[in-house]
């Protein structure tokens, strides 16, 4: 596989328009790193399935990628397998689980953010009242976000793709998501469960540091 074409110095850094996306992108605004000799290009993606091909067709050198994704694909699932490094972490937590304002209000309805034992508890009594499953958007299959929610969701007695369904939805489209009812939920990082609320299409009901402690999000691959 080729490497992007780069003069000494130059990197060219992948990433989606997320709050954990930060560092590369002061390091470039704010002269970091130009001061250590590099110079960065940033290409600003709209999905992450986009952000790893870049990244394995050499168009670009790193990546901004949520770190399940650096794993699968240095196994091997769904695509033959590639070898990635990912010499350190760029965030940890930082998602929220956010739901259309009816439903939030049923699952939780003192507002603000819930506790997941009782949020998962009332939800459950809920799928069970309607008798429809319901659609929760993740951002990717191999995401902690996909990870995350089943593992909230199981430990309260709902069963992932059965009582509910989850589909994938990238970062940018997740707000767009929940607005036009495609989905019921989404499970994304920041600014985008924001943008939902401002909007009026959603509220936010759980951080992800609730159902999981330090969790590992985004990485640079």
């Amino acid at each position: 596989m080729m490497a992007a074409t780069l003069a000494p110095g130059e990197l060219t850094i992948g990433f989606l328009p997320l709050v954990d996306a930060c560092l590369p992108i002061l390091a470039l605004e704010h002269g970091f790193a130009e001061a250590e000799g590099l110079s960065l290009r940033l290409v600003r993606d709209m999905s992450w399935a986009t952000v790893l091909d870049r990244l394995l067709y050499g168009h670009s050198n790193a990546a901004h990628l949520v770190a399940p994704l650096a794993i699968a694909t240095a196994l091997g699932r769904g695509r033959p397998a590639q070898p990635l490094s990912v010499p350190f972490v760029l965030g940890l937590n930082g998602n929220a689980v956010t739901m259309r304002p009816d439903l939030a209000r049923a699952v939780n309805p003192s507002g603000g953010l819930g506790n997941p034992v009782a949020v998962g508890a009332a939800l459950k009594a809920y799928i069970a009242t309607t008798g429809q499953p319901l659609r929760l958007g993740v951002v990717h299959r191999y995401s902690s976000h996909n990870y995350m929610v089943r593992y909230w969701l199981a430990a309260c007695g709902i069963r992932p793709d059965c009582d509910v369904e989850i589909t994938t939805v990238a970062p940018p489209f997740c707000a767009d998501a929940l607005e036009f009812g495609e989905v019921d939920a989404i499970c994304v990082g920041e600014p985008w469960n924001s943008v939902a609320v401002e909007r009026g299409a959603g509220e936010i009901v759980l951080a992800t540091a609730q159902i999981w402690r330090r969790g590992v999000e985004k990485v640079l691959a």
